[in-house]
C-alpha cells in the first residue's frame, strides 16, 4: 500500500508541476532509510545549529511567542512566508506546514521574535547549549547576532 501511495504521489507531482517545483523533501526516521531510495530518493545530510547559551542579559529586545495565541501564530505565519536568506533550500507556500509543526511537535520549544532584526528564532536549551531549529525572516543579518548573542 505504501509503495502504491508513493508511486501515485510521484506520478501526480511529475504531471502537475508546471515547472514550479524543484524538489520534494521527505522527513523519515530510520525505518524508511531503505524504502525511499527505491523511488530514486537519496539521503541528505542533516545539520543542527547549536551554541553556548547566553549567560548575560541581551542588549536587544526579544519577545517570547506563545504558539497558543492567535497574534503570535499570525506573526509566525507571516515571517515563515518570507523568503528565508538563512536556508539553502527554501519552500514557497510552506507556512501552513510551519504552523502545523509549531503548534503540535514544536510547541514546547522557544519561539522568539526579535523586532530589531524582524526575525523569529525557534530554539530550545539542553543545559548550557542552545539548539536552533529554524530562523524566519526576510532580512539578512549575521547569524551570530540573530541567534542571541551575549
Amino acid at each position: 500500500m505504501s509503495r502504491f501511495l508513493v508511486e501515485q504521489a510521484l506520478k501526480d507531482w511529475h504531471g502537475n508541476c508546471d515547472g514550479i517545483c524543484d524538489g520534494i523533501y521527505l522527513f523519515g526516521n530510520d525505518s524508511v532509510k531503505d524504502f525511499y531510495p527505491r523511488f530514486g530518493f537519496a539521503s541528505a545530510p542533516e545539520y543542527q545549529c547549536s551554541r553556548k547559551a547566553p549567560t548575560s542579559n541581551l542588549n536587544i529586545k526579544i519577545d517570547q511567542l506563545n504558539m497558543e495565541e492567535m497574534p503570535d501564530l499570525q506573526l509566525l505565519k507571516m515571517k515563515s512566508a518570507d523568503f528565508n536568506p538563512y536556508s539553502l533550500f527554501s519552500a514557497e507556500n510552506n507556512e501552513w506546514l510551519v504552523l502545523f509543526y509549531s503548534t503540535l511537535f514544536f510547541k514546547d520549544k522557544f519561539f522568539w521574535h526579535i523586532p530589531q532584526y524582524d526575525t523569529i528564532v525557534v530554539a530550545d536549551f539542553e543545559g548550557d547549549t542552545m539548539n536552533c531549529y529554524d530562523i524566519f525572516g526576510a532580512r539578512r543579518h549575521s547569524l551570530y547576532y540573530t541567534v542571541l548573542y551575549d
